[in-house]
């Protein structure tokens, strides 16, 4: 639908920059990012992808449960994917976390820990850092909560704008799916 946005967002996720995919709610971001990562995929064996969607509800002890549970320890305190694998990890609805204090995001911050330090804190051993290699960022965020996400956490992103479907692209998308439906 928006070939000059998945063009820069391929080439973010080529480059292994952290991606960040703004647009209205329901324009297809999750979808179109879904998509271009497995197309990616496909000329990348060894490569993992994961999605984690996060709510109003979501925790920075779940997100970081849900991260780690992808990695497996690699030499001392560095962690990371399988070995010869890359992981790409994508954030859906990064924006999505509310707090209880105004102007606070822990999950925004603890994303900005992994991407900015290259790792985090460990949650059963207090004082003790991991290390993470070889982990790649995707997000995407709606207009309407993408105030939520700190200019701290944005700094690191490469930002693509996504744009509303046109009702021409509606038509198209229409037409291609008409033959698969039931009668």
């Amino acid at each position: 639908i928006c070939h000059a946005a998945l063009h820069h967002a391929l080439a973010a996720i080529k480059a292994h920059r952290p991606l960040l995919v703004v647009g209205e709610r329901g324009c297809g971001k999750s979808t179109a990012l879904t998509c271009l990562l497995q197309q990616y995929r496909g000329t990348k064996p060894q490569m993992a992808c994961r999605r984690i969607v996060l709510c109003a509800s979501s925790t920075t002890t779940g997100l970081q449960n849900n991260i780690e549970a992808e990695l497996m320890k690699k030499m001392g305190r560095t962690y990371g994917p399988r070995f010869g694998e890359e992981l790409y990890l994508f954030i859906d609805d990064v924006g999505a976390p509310s707090s209880a204090t105004p102007g606070d995001y822990p999950t925004s911050e603890l994303i900005r820990q992994f991407i900015e330090w290259r790792g985090v804190w460990n949650l059963g051993r207090t004082g003790e850092w991991k290390s993470v290699s070889q982990v790649y960022w995707v997000a995407a965020v709606s207009y309407s909560v993408a105030s939520r996400v700190p200019n701290r956490l944005l700094r690191h992103f490469t930002i693509v704008e996504y744009p509303e479907p046109t009702p021409d692209d509606l038509c198209t998308v229409s037409q291609m799916l008409a033959p698969t439906l039931p009668a």
